[in-house]
């Protein structure tokens, strides 16, 4: 399996509202070589896009953060396609242009793609333990980050999605930041 392989598996399978489905129907189709070379190409994304910025994107629309909310995400932008994810991670911003709204991001089930490999290798008469030593282990790289401490910093990094999707009632409710304003009133 090559990149354009897998984009292209994951452009075919993105059109269709039940991505899992798909996805798990065409990912039968190979054999078990091809699905662990899809596995870790996707993984390798997951590793692409584990930077500050789309960190920042991932708290701007979602209003709140967390390890699994942030690979949620991820998951989320590799299946939105390749040149989405690849201008996502290059400027999160761009994410504002896309004709979506927040319920589609909240409504996407990033489990059931993050764990479709595996279940397709075993349906294929494969086992865990070969599965588990053919697949890359690919470690998150070393995030370094100033977190802006308002929404003024945020829309200054990323005035479309702030103008999108911030939600500060949200956001006091389960990410509470100061704002600079509320600093100066104290």
């Amino acid at each position: 399996m090559d990149e354009k392989q897998f984009w292209n598996i994951v452009e075919m399978c993105n059109k269709n509202e039940k991505i899992y489905n798909k996805l798990y129907n065409t990912l039968s189709q190979l054999n078990n070589n091809e699905i662990v070379g899809f596995h870790n190409i996707f993984i390798k994304n997951l590793s692409i896009s584990y930077k500050f910025p789309v960190l920042e994107a991932c708290f701007v629309i979602k209003s709140y953060v967390s390890d699994d909310l942030f690979r949620d995400f991820r998951i989320w932008l590799i299946c939105q396609g390749r040149k989405n994810f690849f201008n996502a991670i290059q400027d999160p911003d761009l994410i504002s242009n896309w004709p979506l709204k927040r319920e589609a991001i909240d409504n996407f089930n990033p489990d059931d793609i993050a764990g479709i490999t595996e279940e397709v290798f075993l349906a294929n008469g494969g086992n865990i333990d070969d599965f588990d030593k053919l697949v890359n282990v690919v470690d998150e790289p070393a995030m370094n980050f100033q977190w802006p401490d308002s929404k003024d910093a945020f829309y200054e990094k990323y005035p479309n999605l702030v103008a999108k999707f911030w939600n500060q009632a949200l956001i006091n409710e389960f990410h509470p930041i100061k704002s600079k304003k509320s600093d100066e009133e104290e």
